[in-house]
């Protein structure tokens, strides 16, 4: 099983400029004090999500219904409410 924790350091230090190795370092070092050993759940934040948000939110600012929603893409309304509710807690 892969390391996580070291995937994202490394990632990060690929993408970001600023993430030198002494903050890396230090990063590790927190996450695997405050992690290591146990079972962390990582969520999902897939362009799939992003997809239905879009949708959903294009389709409210045309005037459409949340059941006119749900009936045109087959996104159940739970889903349209959840999606809807986690957009404007980001």
């Amino acid at each position: 099983m892969a390391d996580i924790i070291s995937c994202i350091i490394d990632t990060m230090q690929e993408k970001i400029a600023a993430v030198t190795p002494e903050i890396a370092r230090d990063l590790e070092k927190h996450i695997r004090l405050q992690w290591g050993g146990e079972q962390a759940y990582i969520a999902k934040r897939c362009a799939l999500v992003d997809s239905k948000k879009q949708t959903i939110n294009n389709e409210l600012c045309a005037g459409r219904s949340i059941t006119q929603i749900e009936q045109l893409h087959g996104i159940p309304r739970r889903t349209i409410y959840n999606l809807i509710n986690h957009k404007n807690k980001d």
